[in-house]
């Protein structure tokens, strides 16, 4: 397995449009038998199951898209709105993004995406190029170029990604999901109560999303993903005050299907479970782990 698939960090200026539909593709398809995922979204987008072009063995997602027939538009739109979020977070600043590709298609096989505190971000920003007048052009004219779509979308409610049901669930795990730690709290507990503390959400590294293509699972992807993302990633300790720092942590909020991929990678389950209120009980409950290093 570890000779099919390789890793990289995308970098912004590198990364056509043409490829983020690929890896927007990826992404879509992965996450299609996640419930709070198919809530979010909403049915406009539920996979059609009288739809049979992937069981024909069509895996270009371009191809795919003119092949369709009941709801060409629907997932036209929804990938093409993936693929539009997926390049304003690449780049936005603190946005650390990773990607597992299959060497035989050279097709995406898996995507990870990090955001940075501010402590860490500069060098980031460094290394992504994302630095000078140039970019800064190029950023605004892509978040202008968007702006319409992405208006039209949210007028019509029919966003997959922005919409009422998204931001409640980052509402609702503000509220109660996440501790209400302070910085301050921490200096003078022992290494051990610090290594099993939750800092500010401010000082800490994020999972935002990781996922992995439905043709690829139970290879140890995943986890390929993940140790590639941490060699890469800094190991930056914290500053808890001007004077005294923290080991690292990364927090991340797993799904039911992600739990135990996390644990066997070395994350800890922090007791804290956040059932959204717009889903039934159980359906997908939101668990709060972290990685301290």
């Amino acid at each position: 397995m570890s000779g099919q698939f390789y890793c990289k960090r995308l970098i912004p200026s590198e990364v056509t449009y043409l490829e983020l539909l690929d890896i927007a593709d990826m992404q879509c398809r992965g996450f299609e038998e996640d419930e709070m995922v198919k809530v979010l979204r909403g049915p406009r987008y539920a996979v059609n199951p009288r739809y049979t072009v992937l069981l024909q063995g069509i895996q270009d997602p371009r191809e795919r898209l003119n092949e369709m027939v009941s709801w060409t538009k629907n997932y036209q739109i929804l990938v093409h709105a993936a693929a539009r979020v997926l390049h304003l977070i690449l780049l936005g600043r603190g946005n650390d993004v990773y990607i597992a590709v299959d060497r035989a298609t050279d097709k995406p096989a898996g995507l990870a995406i990090w955001e940075y505190p501010a402590h860490m971000q500069d060098d980031l920003e460094a290394k992504a190029g994302r630095k000078g007048l140039f970019y800064t052009f190029h950023k605004l004219w892509i978040q202008l170029k968007y702006a319409i779509p992405e208006f039209l979308l949210k007028v019509q409610r029919i966003h997959p990604f922005d919409n009422h049901l998204s931001t409640k669930l980052k509402k609702e795990r503000l509220e109660h999901l996440y501790p209400k730690t302070k910085a301050e709290e921490l200096i003078g507990l022992s290494q051990e109560k610090l290594e099993k503390a939750f800092y500010p959400l401010e000082l800490m590294v994020h999972l935002k999303h990781l996922v992995i293509s439905p043709d690829y699972r139970l290879r140890g992807l995943g986890k390929k993903l993940l140790s590639y993302s941490l060699e890469n990633i800094p190991n930056v300790p914290a500053p808890l005050s001007k004077s005294v720092s923290g080991p690292q942590k990364l927090y991340l909020v797993s799904s039911p299907d992600g739990f135990a991929l996390y644990q066997k990678t070395g994350w800890l389950f922090t007791g804290r479970i956040l059932q959204p209120s717009f889903l039934p009980p159980h359906a997908c409950d939101n668990s709060l782990m972290i990685l301290t290093r």
